[in-house]
């Protein structure tokens, strides 16, 4: 036999605490709201958009650039090789990601894919080692002694 009965007790929701509601004509005071409720360990040092469901658009640019960068870097990269550059080995939503990104600069002509299933490789096809902000150079005539 089974018996469903009201619980009694406090809940949180949302990360605040519901007190259960007291029967008796004295109710006690309630205990100070915790400010957050964490359900799961965060390093400080994890950026948050490793631990979301889903990355904005904003961090995905970054995380492509940064990928991009790598690229550059190294002239050539699988798909693991790209989540221990970016420091993504233990997301689990990292190979896929890095799929739609390769895919999008193969798309853009900035890469080669080469290879197939785990032997994939990415070469770049750019300029490897592009300075960002190279400064502009003026070329000036010498006067010579002579005329």
């Amino acid at each position: 036999m089974i018996l469903f009965q009201p619980e009694r007790g406090d809940i949180y929701v949302d990360g605040l605490l519901i007190q259960a509601q007291s029967t008796g004509a004295a109710a006690t005071p309630a205990p100070p709201a915790p400010k957050a409720l964490v359900l799961e360990p965060v390093h400080e040092s994890t950026p948050a958009f490793k631990t979301k469901a889903r990355r904005s658009k904003p961090e995905l640019e970054d995380m492509k650039q940064a990928l991009i960068a790598a690229l550059q870097n190294r002239g050539s990269l699988s798909s693991f090789e790209a989540q221990v550059a970016l420091d993504l080995k233990e997301c689990d939503w990292a190979p896929a990601t890095l799929r739609r990104l390769f895919t999008e600069l193969e798309e853009a002509k900035l890469i080669a894919k080469s290879g197939q299933k785990r032997g994939t490789r990415y070469v770049w096809k750019g300029i490897a080692n592009a300075p960002q902000s190279a400064p502009t150079v003026k070329l000036v005539k010498a006067e010579n002694e002579e005329g």
